[in-house]
């Protein structure tokens, strides 16, 4: 391990090449030169002089340039709970071993399952460390980073988070700007392109980040970032690493999305080093070339087939370095070829004396610095010009005490005579922002004289602050505060009278790659959220439009939408779902009473996940979120709190007490049924089999005798892991229903069957074998086979359900049991045309 710096002195880092020496901090008291608040000075061959007052500088807010050749011991990551997207493969797996290797609590998110799950196995068992996990994680979606980033927290040995690696990417794939794919001329409505690398380079980046720095600020026992701080082991950081590329500096040909994503994952580092320490964070990034992962797609292979290539091990130095020494805040490290340089840091022949063989380099911050040492300047300007013009009464106190929270004042004599002393490349005296050592007495430097005149019409006149703008500039503030809780509602209530529309809150429907839904009245609730004027619409906080995204066309029949909504999918975890080829409807209430009211009854008869499907209906039919699947009449207070929103089907305790039927609805609670027509809507739950004798007797009643009314009847079955997924003793489950069925024959043609959803990450151990998603898979297709062969239509919930959450690995919650069942509605609206 490497000697700490004694009190009072802080390890200065060089340009590659360069020694690093431990040398006191020099500085001077509130009346020196600008330099005292610049980030960076070019090492000079005299050490600084000693200072018995040593102020807070910039220097503590970001770290000097990373002599890459000086050692640290990557043992102080033991003890750090890391999080790191993408984390699966390349870089991000790398990162992983080498970090677990040395005692770090790691946590890797990444979409592929197998990949991730194997790994975390693996190095579990090479290196004994238990505190390494995988957590499925779509950085594209906000709900699941934020899933990510919770659970992360919760299996922390800390009880936080010490540093997040914003590592998850793609390459541009979809070469979308070198390709004509659409005639936009010709085409009504073309399409929009498909930016799924920005989504994932930077809008998944962004979603890390927002969450990096709410969880990072508040981990426990750690302290705000500083360079002076002493490295060790078992330690807590606040540490944010996003991973750029070299097209973060200069373009790559072809690759539009992935040069414009890197580009702003350089402009994102760069602006949170103006702002990070306000949190006490510390914020780096890597910026490796052309490196041999999986990322790097084969046609780039080949064309650098015999030149240079950076290598993993060399990108996951470069990061190690920035993880371990809690020292390093704001630097960038770019990671390329091996070379070969002078003691100088340049490029040499490799038997120059003194020279050494390496592949990281630190950009020297000056792009990045010159940003934060803009703005201090700037406000430093506008200070003196006000003094100079003798109107310092009518200033706030201004030092950057108070605007930057730092702990040193910006010099009163500010005509910056060592600003040239500055490491900065040469700039152009008519930038009105960068001063000469004295003001040029040519013409053409007028503004820098004019200055000193105490004259109303000077340059930054517009910029003072007087106590009348103060007050307008608050009174705007305070205004926008107090209307902003206001404009939704107005908006809403606009909406309510657009004349196209009979629905309220119509919703700009996101972009997919689908043809947006017909434009006809019949589609317009499918536009919109339905779920407005329900219950408890707000705390429960779900809108139908997460639920399904509608597009067109819609199926042309009932065969082929029970195809295409057994076979569709969404586009991440928990995303709204989306049928295959063609679209279902999603009804409002009054169109779901009246589809229900097209039958004498319709009958649900199975398990658990039945029962559920009959809770979603009640949903719909109540326009109730908070209780509509519950008998919450006969509610404690407790229970009332127990069984609220989701807790509805989540709890097993407030399942059970499921409505059965809509007869007991009328009984107990009239009013709070929205149809207008009658409906008579029955659960019958029979799990096993063999059946015992009383179930079918009730079966039998609920079935009814043959009715003078024209209207049929419609049978939704469900069966299948309460007898642990056999196939015989489901097929004799479905016989000994269908036949009590059958006895009337009115009944005999409209029969559903719907098979188990799929299994979930909390469904227990012993029944991954049997119950585990291939059982289900194989189960749902034979299933099928035997019940079409029996004449009962069978619709498949696998696809819909595997991305859904499962609270117990099994059932669906509320917003997955209100799909099934809008499907459920969507057959019963063929069948009974």
């Amino acid at each position: 391990m490497l000697p700490a710096p004694a009190t009072g002195q802080v390890l200065r880092y060089f340009p590659c090449g360069g020694p690093d020496e431990l040398s006191r901090k020099g500085g001077s008291s509130s009346s020196s030169s600008i330099n005292s608040i610049l980030p960076l000075k070019r090492p000079t061959s005299a050490p600084a002089p000693a200072s018995t007052k040593a102020p807070m500088s910039h220097e503590s807010l970001i770290s000097r340039p990373v002599a890459t050749n000086d050692p640290y011991d990557v043992a102080w990551v033991q003890g750090r709970t890391i999080l790191i997207t993408g984390g699966a493969s390349g870089i991000g797996a790398g990162l992983f071993r080498k970090w677990a290797e040395n005692g770090a609590n790691i946590v890797i998110g990444d979409i592929n399952d197998k990949l991730g799950e194997e790994l975390v196995a693996e190095v579990r068992k090479t290196t004994g460390n238990q505190h390494l996990h995988y957590i499925h994680c779509d950085v594209t979606n906000w709900l699941s980073q934020v899933h990510f980033f919770k659970t992360a927290k919760q299996l922390s040995p800390t009880g936080g988070i010490d540093a997040v690696v914003a590592n998850a990417g793609i390459t541009d794939g979809n070469k979308i700007f070198d390709k004509n794919v659409h005639d936009y001329e010709a085409l009504e409505n073309p399409p929009a392109p498909v930016f799924k690398c920005l989504d994932v380079n930077l809008t998944g980046v962004m979603y890390t980040a927002k969450l990096a720095i709410y969880y990072l600020s508040k981990n426990p026992e750690s302290s705000k970032a500083s360079t002076l701080v002493t490295p060790a082991p078992n330690t807590r950081d606040r540490h944010l690493l996003l991973v750029g590329s070299i097209a973060s500096l200069g373009s790559l040909p072809g690759l539009v999305q992935y040069n414009a994503s890197k580009h702003a994952v350089l402009g994102l580092f760069r602006s949170l080093n103006t702002t990070s320490f306000l949190n006490g964070l510390r914020v780096n990034i890597i910026l490796p070339y052309f490196t041999d992962t999986p990322i790097l797609p084969v046609s780039a292979k080949l064309l650098l087939a015999g030149g240079a290539m950076g290598t993993p091990e060399d990108v996951v130095e470069a990061a190690t370095r920035l993880m371990a020494d809690t020292r390093l805040v704001g630097r960038a490290l770019a990671i390329g070829p091996r070379a070969t340089v002078d003691k100088n840091g340049h490029l040499c022949e490799a038997n120059v004396p003194g020279s050494r063989e390496t592949s990281v380099w630190d950009i020297d911050a000056l792009d990045f610095s010159a940003t934060e040492t803009f703005t201090r300047r700037f406000v430093g300007l506008l200070t003196q010009i006000e003094r100079t013009r003798g109107d310092e009464q009518s200033l706030l106190p201004l030092s950057t005490s108070t605007i930057w929270k730092l702990d040193f004042d910006i010099p009163r004599n500010l005509y910056l005579p060592n600003m040239s002393q500055t490491w900065q490349r040469p700039r152009l005296y008519d930038d009105p922002f960068t001063s000469p050592p004295y003001p040029p007495k040519d013409s053409a430097f007028r503004w820098a004289s004019r200055v000193a005149r105490p004259s109303p019409s000077s340059r930054f006149s517009s910029c003072r602050l007087s106590p009348m703008r103060m007050i307008i500039f608050l009174v705007a503030v305070a205004t926008v505060v107090l209307i902003r809780d206001h404009i939704p509602n107005f908006y809403r209530s606009v909406m309510r009278q657009h004349p196209t529309s009979s629905l309220p809150n119509l919703t700009e429907l996101p972009f997919l790659a689908f043809p947006s839904p017909e434009l006809t009245p019949y589609r317009l609730p499918d536009r919109s959220d339905t779920f407005t004027t329900y219950k408890h619409r707000e705390t429960c906080n779900i809108s139908s439009l997460d639920l399904h995204t509608p597009f067109s066309p819609l199926c042309a029949d009932r065969q082929s939408m029970l195809t295409a909504m057994a076979s569709g999918g969404r586009i991440g975890n928990g995303a709204p779902y989306m049928p295959r080829d063609c679209d279902m409807r999603w009804f409002t209430t009054e169109e779901v009473c009246e589809i229900l009211g097209r039958f004498e009854r319709v009958v649900l008869v199975g398990d658990s996940m039945l029962r559920h499907v009959v809770g979603s209906l009640n949903v719909l039919l109540r326009k109730d979120l908070g209780y509509g699947a519950v008998t919450d009449w006969n509610f404690s207070a407790m229970e009332r709190k127990q069984c609220f929103c989701n807790e509805q089907f989540d709890v097993k305790a407030c399942s059970v007490q499921g409505i059965y039927s809509t007869d007991d609805v009328l009984k107990n609670d009239p009013l709070s049924l929205s149809c207008s027509n009658k409906i008579n809507l029955i659960m019958e739950q029979i799990n096993t089999f063999p059946i015992p004798p009383e179930e079918l007797a009730r079966l039998k009643l609920s079935v009814g005798t043959t009715s003078r009314t024209p209207k049929p009847k419609a049978f939704i079955l469900g069966h299948g892991l309460w007898n642990n997924l056999e196939l015989q003793k489901t097929v004799s489950w479905l016989d000994a229903v269908l036949s009590v069925i059958r006895a009337e024959p009115s009944s005999s043609s409209n029969c559903l069957f719907l098979t188990p959803s799929a299994a979930g990450r909390e469904k227990p151990d012993e029944w991954i074998v049997s119950q585990g998603n291939k059982a289900l898979v194989l189960f749902e297709e034979a299933t099928g086979i035997e019940a079409r062969k029996r004449g009962v239509e069978h619709l498949g919930t696998w696809n819909m359900s595997i991305q859904a959450r499962k609270y117990d690995g099994v059932h669906l919650d509320m917003r997955g049991n209100l799909v099934k069942g809008m499907m459920v509605v969507n057959w019963l609206d063929w069948i009974g045309r």
